[in-house]
């Protein structure tokens, strides 16, 4: 349960970061939420444009 509990919670903040990250791509880029959600689904996980927002969401 407890190992439930945290995965749980790992994704719920994942998530968080996802949707402020979308946020600044829609704001800043003037494109669509799926358009936003495109980008950073093409972006490989392993490059530091895909980890900086995920280290600031987690500084947070």
């Amino acid at each position: 349960m407890r190992e439930e509990n945290r995965q749980l919670k790992e994704g719920m903040v994942a998530r968080a970061c996802i949707d402020q990250a979308m946020g600044v791509l829609v704001a800043l880029g003037g494109i669509t939420p799926d358009e936003a959600w495109d980008l950073l689904r093409a972006v490989p996980a392993a490059s530091s444009a895909a980890r900086v927002p995920s280290e600031v969401c987690t500084a947070t």
